[in-house]
């Protein structure tokens, strides 16, 4: 029985032959975001370039409060000119996400190349992106830094903010014809 959403019992024979037939390029396209959340699921990253097997949900996208894009500054002050996305949880996904962030550290610690040392944000089925943990983050405030641009960040941080709020319309006004 898995005991994390990094457990490897997750990944039943028939999972993994799942997995090893899942071709992006077409099977990518179907992946929606109706899967059961708390089951393991085959997909891809957005550009359907590389697919992944996901453990069940464990912090959920209501849990962020806020999402920005802002330019890196070291603990001494000094801006470091890379990009980056800075993430606020409300309490529950400040405490969900501490508990992820230590088991994935110790992880990638231990392993840099172990894919379970990673954390994916997923919208709609799909991966936006899929860090390696660094650090273990209590306070409820990630950073994710990689290879960004001004304006990949502020597509990510808007993708994790608006993604997470839900979305209704409200008829303004009706005509009959």
């Amino acid at each position: 029985v898995p005991t994390n959403g990094s457990d490897p019992s997750y990944i039943t024979p028939e999972l993994q032959a799942k997995y090893d037939s899942f071709d992006c390029a077409t099977d990518g396209a179907k992946v929606n975001s109706t899967d059961d959340p708390t089951k393991p699921v085959i997909t891809c990253d957005d550009a359907l370039a590389n697919k992944y097997i996901l453990g069940p949900v464990e912090v959920d996208g209501s849990d962020i409060t806020n999402a920005t894009a802002g330019i890196v500054t070291s603990s001494s002050g000094v801006t470091t000119g890379e990009w980056a996305v800075n993430v606020t949880f409300n309490a529950t996904g400040t405490k969900a996400f501490s508990a992820v962030s230590t088991r994935l550290y110790a992880i990638a610690t231990a392993n840099a190349s172990d894919p379970r040392g990673r954390f994916a944000f997923v919208i709609d089925g799909k991966v936006l992106e899929a860090p390696s943990m660094n650090g273990v983050i209590t306070d409820g405030k990630p950073q994710i830094t990689g290879s960004f641009t001004q304006t990949s960040a502020q597509t990510l941080a808007n993708q994790l903010k608006f993604g997470a709020l839900p979305v209704s319309f409200k008829v303004q006004s009706q005509d009959t014809i």
